[in-house]
């Protein structure tokens, strides 16, 4: 055998696991490597299993019977009895179209403000990071400080609204933002947005900063306009971020509640979401069985939501 063909025969010895791994055989190196890795997400996996799988399963059980925590001795097996008079309910389907019309609100208002307010910030060089921290402060409060501070600046008796009058200014007088049924829930909305808004800003700036400085150079060169630049290379360049909050943007409209069950009043101003009608089946009606219903209602309407960003994701990175 010439000195050329060991060489050869060598080389290829040296690179078959290599090319064994690239054609779908793994060495045994690589399958020890990769028995590690899942010993070491084992633990992590068993703990979610116990904190999500069970309850979800539960859930699933309760549903299906007629259930009273206080009387577990007396629970019966119903079947779908629970989601038939969910389904046939309109306090039900009243709540549901309110989180429709909140998933609807989020997914537009906030969303177009932060992206316009890192686009706006982004062009800011000094004190942008005071900016910044001005932006998050809302978002960083608790959400009943935030809806109780709220819900007296809007007070028809002591409010915003009672001080402006005192300067001519009686746009607001007399006006019952959380009392008018027609006000109720776009108020507790806008509450809601102030509250997200800064964090999307913050968000969404930080993976403008990402975005490669020569494009937006060549793109003003070219004489394009800030519109421009803005639809055509910031959107594209933070689309992983705006699908990111997109989902989380949803789950949060879905399962929306202490701002609501704080600022609103279901009786006077029809501002029932799905999770107060859950908490009323479970803990007010003591049916625990309809209200397990509206739990798995909601878990498998999250489904669709996260196979979607799932997908989203896999584009993502085979673009890149």
């Amino acid at each position: 055998m010439s000195e050329a063909t060991q060489s050869t025969a060598a080389t290829q010895a040296v690179t078959a696991p290599e090319e064994g791994r690239g054609g779908g055989k793994l060495s045994e190196g690589a399958r020890a490597e990769r028995r590690l890795g899942w010993a070491l997400i084992a633990p992590a996996v068993i703990v979610m299993l116990a904190v999500t799988a069970y309850p979800i399963v539960y859930a699933i059980y309760l549903s299906l019977e007629r259930y009273d925590l206080r009387f577990p001795n007396r629970s019966k097996f119903i079947g779908i009895d629970n989601f038939k008079t969910m389904f046939t309910s309109g306090e039900f389907w009243d709540a549901m179209l309110h989180n429709v019309l909140w998933t609807v609100f989020f997914l537009i208002v906030p969303i177009a403000m932060g992206l316009a307010g890192a686009f706006m910030l982004s062009r800011i060089r000094r004190f942008q990071i005071l900016f910044r921290v001005i932006y998050f402060i809302p978002y960083i409060l608790a959400t009943i400080i935030s809806a109780v501070v709220w819900e007296n600046l809007l007070s028809p008796t002591n409010g915003v609204g009672v001080g402006l009058s005192d300067w001519g200014i009686h746009a607001f007088a007399n006006v019952n933002f959380l009392g008018d049924p027609k006000l109720a829930l776009p108020t507790v909305a806008f509450v809601n947005n102030w509250q997200w808004w800064g964090f999307l800003v913050v968000m969404f700036l930080a993976a403008m900063t990402g975005t490669d400085p020569s494009l937006y150079e060549a793109a003003r060169i070219d004489g394009a306009s800030e519109l421009q630049v803005f639809r055509h290379i910031t959107v594209p360049s933070v689309l992983p971020t705006i699908v990111v909050v997109t989902t989380y943007m949803v789950i949060n409209a879905m399962k929306v509640f202490d701002i609501v069950y704080v600022m609103g009043n279901p009786e006077a101003n029809h501002t029932e979401v799905i999770a107060e009608r859950m908490i009323q089946w479970f803990f007010l009606s003591n049916n625990d069985g309809r209200g397990a219903a509206i739990a798995v209602v909601l878990f498998l309407a999250v489904i669709p939501v996260m196979v979607w960003n799932v997908r989203q994701f896999r584009q993502q990175e085979a673009i890149r």
